[in-house]
């Protein structure tokens, strides 16, 4: 009896020691601790009272310019009958003034601690002639991605992603309309086909910010609203590769830079 009450008093004792002892810990062995959060930095606005731009022209360096081959659309009657005059290869195309057009120019780095609101509208690609309509588009991370078609013949768009997110579909009616909204999720420049017609062919230039542009039949860029600093500005282009330049921007200012390729590029 003795006994006993001494072993509840020493089982009280213990227990009245180890209040407020920290707790054993539940990790396991072999597994990290979650570390502590850190806190993330504030974003900066962009401050439209200092911002400045960017802009410049793609060249062609070469004193010849390239044929532009004529597309073979026989493999359907339907999309030969549509052209009275053959369509042109729209993979390299030098303009009148030495420029290149169809170049997406982008602002690589730079933002990366500033503040961008997503992109909002509607980007259209058109599937017309049984050709893509534009050629080479760009757009921002939150806008959609309109997919047309103006024939009446069956068109598929097939995506080759690698970072967004795959899509893959057919059209089989003129006028069909189908929108992309949740696949342009990454920074990326990646074509687009139709397995239809193997003939045809577009490249889409996903960003993060609306620090884009593509080149045209005068070749040039412009890229405003940037905030003062130091960015790396890139130029890509389907077959000729990539080109990057260091612009610094200054404040209420714009800066100049130029891009120049080549057919020995890419």
């Amino acid at each position: 009896m003795r006994h006993s009450i001494l072993t509840v008093s020493l089982t009280t004792a213990l227990a009245i020691w180890c209040t407020g002892c920290p707790s054993e810990s539940t990790h396991t062995p072999g597994t990290p601790a979650t570390p502590p959060a850190t806190p993330t930095a504030a974003l900066k606005a962009i401050d439209p009272a200092t911002a400045g731009g960017i802009k410049g022209r793609v060249e062609w360096s070469d004193p010849g310019v390239p044929n532009r081959a004529p597309v073979n659309m026989g493999a359907d009657a339907k999309c030969s009958a549509m052209h009275a005059t053959p369509v042109l290869d729209e993979t390299v195309i030098v303009n009148d003034n030495g420029t290149l057009r169809n170049v997406y120019v982008w602002v690589k780095t730079g933002l990366e601690s500033f503040k961008v609101a997503s992109g909002t509208g509607t980007v259209t690609i058109d599937q017309q002639g049984c050709a893509y309509h534009p050629h080479v588009l760009a757009l921002q991370m939150g806008q959609t991605l309109q997919v047309k078609n103006s024939d009446a013949v069956l068109h598929n768009i097939h995506s080759l992603a690698e970072l967004c997110a795959a899509f893959n579909f057919s059209q089989s009616k003129q006028g069909d309309i189908k929108d992309v909204t949740e696949n342009l999720t990454d920074a990326e420049f990646f074509k687009v086909k139709c397995d239809v017609h193997p003939w045809m062919g577009a490249w889409i230039g996903v960003s993060p910010h609306p620090y884009f542009a593509v080149t045209g039949e005068d070749g040039a860029f412009q890229l405003v609203g940037l905030p003062p600093g130091r960015f790396t500005v890139e130029a890509r282009h389907e077959e000729l590769g990539s080109k990057t330049a260091e612009v610094t921007v200054p404040e209420k200012g714009t800066a100049e830079t130029s891009f120049s390729f080549s057919e020995s590029d890419g």
